[in-house]
């Protein structure tokens, strides 16, 4: 998925020439990771990370991206940075890994999260109209032979070991996670407040920011709240809404094994009941 971080870089160079050196900063002392997946909100989310790292004022050379596969639309850097955004690059064997390595400082990963049906439904209706055309993962050439049944049954074939990682991600309980909710994020500005801050009280305990800090923090990221500002909504890569209704309702088509799957996922993810589309 072709990654920009959506205003986010730009605040952090504004911001960290406004800031002085007086105490260890977070990513002094931590590391933090945005873990993304392919149609989980990877531009809403990590328009979000990268404002409130940016309100703080990390510097750009504490910032990484990390995309499978890299490109030259989707530029990988900083894959070592305490402050970096993986997207379709994460797993519970990447944390595993990460934690084997000596005198590291502790990482804490956000893991954004959204119902797996319909990130089948999304991914199907982003791609049959062309939004990424570069994209090999899911060919938009193959999606314009195929019907909403036969596309979500191949886009669900294609997306499904991103939609696996980001469970297991979660389900990792050795290491700092935390789930970053798709829904609660574009449901309504009460909801985007609270899951953000919730968002930021996990990545910065124990007096780690200041409440001045942590204020501006959540000022920063209300920019990606589509109600406060619809403008945002062009940041999220959306679809059409009927598009995406028709995908989800031939969902249900595909085989038994790939609907068995994606619902044992939905459950362990905590969805419950018939999905819906935000």
């Amino acid at each position: 998925e072709e990654v920009d971080f959506h205003g986010g870089f730009s605040m952090i160079q504004r911001q960290q020439r406004q800031v002085l050196v007086e105490r260890p900063k977070p990513w002094d002392l931590h590391r933090y990771v945005l873990a993304n997946f392919h149609k989980a909100g990877v531009h809403l989310t990590a328009g979000i990370f990268f404002s409130i790292f940016g309100a703080l004022g990390v510097p750009l050379t504490s910032v990484g991206n990390v995309v499978y596969p890299c490109s030259l639309v989707n530029t990988c850097f900083g894959s070592d940075a305490p402050v970096r955004q993986m997207t379709d690059s994460y797993n519970a064997s990447y944390a595993q890994q990460e934690r084997k390595e000596k005198n590291r400082a502790p990482m804490y990963t956000a893991v954004s999260v959204r119902d797996p049906l319909v990130m089948v439904a999304s991914a199907y209706c982003y791609h049959r109209d062309g939004h990424e055309p570069l994209n090999k993962l899911v060919p938009e050439k193959e999606l314009h032979g195929l019907g909403f049944a036969d596309g979500a049954q191949f886009t669900a074939d294609r997306i499904l070991p991103f939609i696996q990682d980001m469970v297991e991600s979660l389900d990792d309980p050795a290491n700092k996670t935390h789930a970053l909710s798709f829904e609660r994020l574009t449901e309504s500005s009460e909801s985007f407040d609270k899951e953000v801050q919730d968002f930021v009280d996990f990545m910065f305990p124990d007096d780690l920011i200041t409440e001045d800090e942590r204020q501006q923090a959540l000022k920063a990221a209300t920019a990606f709240d589509a109600r406060r500002n619809p403008s945002a909504m062009e940041m999220r890569h959306s679809n059409s809404k009927d598009c995406e209704r028709k995908a989800l309702a031939a969902s249900s088509q595909m085989t038994p094994g790939m609907l068995r799957t994606l619902h044992e996922l939905r459950e362990k993810l905590g969805y419950h009941g018939s999905p819906s589309i935000h």
